[in-house]
């Protein structure tokens, strides 16, 4: 079946990671107005419910371990070792997709600080779920998620950008190097720059959504100068999504802009 809510198109059975990612955060904050399409859906929706339902870095998998979900908690030693298991994991899904070694690690690195980024800026790290999946050859997705205080809010927090009125612009200063909740000039806000260093040269489709705003990039080496943002209705927290491909053969995203 199909579902359009909130400027998000999904089908159960025919969707990229992010888009089985965001429905489910967009479903949570809508408190029951949007149903619960992917209750019995199987496959990477079984395995995102069985993680949300479990305990905080306790992950789940495929059987053949090429999809993944971990969600995120308080920071501790244990939860250290469960997600260098998961990033393990994740590198080797990656790798059976077709990337390089080097390209597979340089993503799993950018899932890394992504994951970190939940505990800095998100407020709300308890809301964290991080996912991965390796869907077909040459193809490998992710999606990093919080439903914290936002990007905007985020941002606000610095003298810097207490200016700033809406999301969409939020989201373009977070993404370029040096925007963060610290300030300019701060040597911090540099989390995106392993992203799309793992890209250059790649073919990919990001997605991230926070607040009313979702800015878009897609193409063979993505950088933010080609980032189309649009308004949506409002969801809390950071949804970030990627799909990368060794060609340009990614499927046709099924979320509307």
């Amino acid at each position: 079946g199909k579902r359009i809510e909130s400027g998000l198109v999904i089908a159960a059975d025919h969707a990229d990671l992010g888009a089985i990612v965001e429905f489910e955060y967009v479903r949570r904050a809508s408190k029951g107005r949007v149903p619960s399409l992917l209750a019995n859906a199987p496959g990477a929706p079984a395995i995102m419910r069985r993680a949300i339902a479990g305990s905080s870095y306790s992950a789940k998998y495929s059987r053949d371990r090429r999809t993944g979900f971990i969600k995120c908690g308080l920071q501790m030693d244990s939860a250290q070792d469960a997600l260098t298991s998961f990033y393990v994991f994740a590198q080797k899904a990656a790798e059976l997709s077709g990337f390089p070694k080097s390209t597979a690690q340089g993503l799993v690195g950018a899932i890394v600080e992504l994951e970190d980024n939940i505990h800095t800026h998100s407020k709300r790290p308890t809301t964290g779920l991080i996912g991965f999946r390796s869907p077909t050859e040459g193809v490998f997705e992710f999606a990093i998620a919080d439903a914290g205080i936002g990007v905007l809010p985020s941002l606000k927090q610095s003298s810097d950008y207490r200016g700033l009125s809406d999301a969409g612009s939020a989201l373009r200063i977070a993404l370029s190097d040096g925007g963060s909740r610290f300030g300019r000039n701060t040597n911090h806000g540099y989390g995106f720059r392993p992203l799309f260093s793992a890209l250059a040269n790649r073919y990919g489709r990001l997605r991230f959504r926070s607040g009313d705003h979702v800015l878009i990039i897609s193409g063979e080496t993505p950088s933010v100068s080609c980032a189309y943002v649009s308004q949506l209705s409002e969801v809390p927290g950071f949804l970030i999504s990627v799909s990368c491909s060794m060609g340009n053969v990614l499927r046709a995203p099924t979320m509307s802009a």
